[in-house]
């Protein structure tokens, strides 16, 4: 008997991530801060364009959210963690 509700993470459609779109989280942060996406390339040593495609993805690699929380000074892995309502597996 299966359970509907477990997840079989070896279907190649399944996206843990599929309602987090980091890009986007990203974007909204700059935004909020008044700064503008050629600000934020020039500081990671990108251009504009480039930094555009990079942030119309929705899966981006560990070290560019690490780049990005460092030099926009805001914490993106609390924010996806803050999004993953997770439960406490311990209790």
């Amino acid at each position: 008997m299966t359970d509907n509700n477990l997840i079989n993470i070896a279907d190649e459609s399944y996206d843990p991530c599929n309602e987090i779109h980091l890009g986007n989280i990203i974007k909204k942060r700059l935004e909020y801060d008044g700064r503008s996406i050629r600000w934020f390339a020039e500081q990671m040593n990108s251009d504009r364009s480039n930094m555009y495609k990079l942030l119309s993805r929705s899966h981006l690699s560990t070290d560019f959210i690490i780049r990005a929380s460092k030099i926009i000074e805001h914490d993106f892995f609390k924010d996806i963690s803050d999004m993953l309502h997770l439960e406490d597996p311990l209790t």
